[in-house]
């Protein structure tokens, strides 16, 4: 984006050149010297238009990628979470199978795991309401 400054200080320049042109010119030539001026006047505004909308979109894009890594790595986190609790569960269930049971660990392990699946379920809302939130002004506009 340090380019638009460098950008727009060459076509100022450039456009003051041909307006200083101008003047020496006969008047037909002028005319036509002047019409093709305010074409280029007009191309000159529609780019730095595209410039700057590229430079938004760009800003966007960088902001949705960051938000899709750190939602990609809670999810991550969230899964593993809900794996290792999992595990101890399955051990624990397999311990009590055998009679070496203890209650309360049994109870604090599925509470843990109700805990994790609580926890997923809260990243998930969190996407769908990140989801409509990108989707809602496209529902207003159609």
């Amino acid at each position: 984006m340090s380019e638009i400054p460098q950008l727009e200080q060459r076509i100022a320049a450039a456009l003051e050149r041909i307006r200083a042109g101008l003047d020496t010119l006969p008047g037909a030539e002028m005319a036509e010297t002047a019409a093709q001026a305010e074409t280029l006047a007009s191309r000159v505004s529609a780019l730095e238009a595209e410039l700057v909308e590229k430079g938004a979109l760009e800003a966007e894009v960088s902001a949705l990628r960051d938000g899709l890594a750190k939602a990609e790595q809670e999810r991550a986190e969230m899964l593993d979470t809900m794996q290792k609790l999992q595990t101890v569960n399955a051990d624990l269930r397999l311990a009590a199978a055998e009679g070496a049971t203890d209650p309360d660990v049994i109870n604090a392990a599925l509470v843990a795991d109700l805990e994790a699946l609580q926890k997923v379920r809260a990243a998930d809302l969190r996407d769908i309401d990140a989801i409509l939130s990108e989707l809602a002004p496209l529902a207003k506009e159609a």
